[in-house]
């Protein structure tokens, strides 16, 4: 094992395989998650693990779809409130009603559905997932190994924070600048 990358995955290979009931020769880099980690287990498994490992796991997402139900129910929120608002002659509140309408209900929707939120945007395998748990935990593993991270390991976590601000891991390579990412 010459690389930071390599030694993390064997690690996770090591902690992982009895948290998950299976072999660690199960575990390799193209294996999916959802064969031994679905997405109805994995919230509970991300909180374990950070729990008992001490490491900082992927930020989980909600599926697209019941995020962006969430956006439309706020948006909805927000029109109504100002449409009544208006209707009732105040229409100095209608904006900072329309305003909290929207702030409450996303918070609101944020809490409800805490528990769906089972999705990342960038694992697909055990391999993304030791990424993932590299970039997160970068430190703690160069200090646990003794090696300094490869270029590509830090243009992985640098990928990483991005995505976890919201940037389409798709569009991120290496030659692309922030202000490409800052046109999304």
């Amino acid at each position: 094992m010459n690389t930071l990358s390599e030694c993390v995955f064997e690690w996770m290979r090591h902690e992982f395989a009895p948290l998950l009931g299976v072999c660690e020769r199960d575990l390799r880099p193209e294996t999916p998650l959802s064969r031994f980690l679905p997405s109805e287990r994995r919230r509970e498994f991300w909180r374990v693990g950070q729990r008992q490992l001490g490491l900082r796991f992927p930020t989980l997402m909600l599926p697209p779809r019941l995020a962006q139900t969430g956006y439309w129910f706020a948006i909805g929120s927000a029109g109504r409130s100002l449409i009544i608002t208006l209707l009732f002659g105040a229409k100095w509140l209608a904006l900072p009603a329309a305003l909290a309408a929207l702030v409450f209900c996303g918070a609101i929707y944020r809490i409800a559905t805490a528990r769906s939120a089972t999705e990342h945007p960038d694992l697909e395998t055990f391999g993304d997932l030791s990424r993932w748990l590299l970039a997160r935990n970068m430190k703690k593993f160069r200090v646990r190994f003794g090696l300094k991270p490869t270029h590509d390991e830090i243009f992985a976590t640098i990928r990483a924070m991005l995505v976890e601000l919201g940037a389409e891991p798709g569009r991120i390579t290496p030659e692309t600048s922030f202000a490409d990412l800052c046109d999304e």
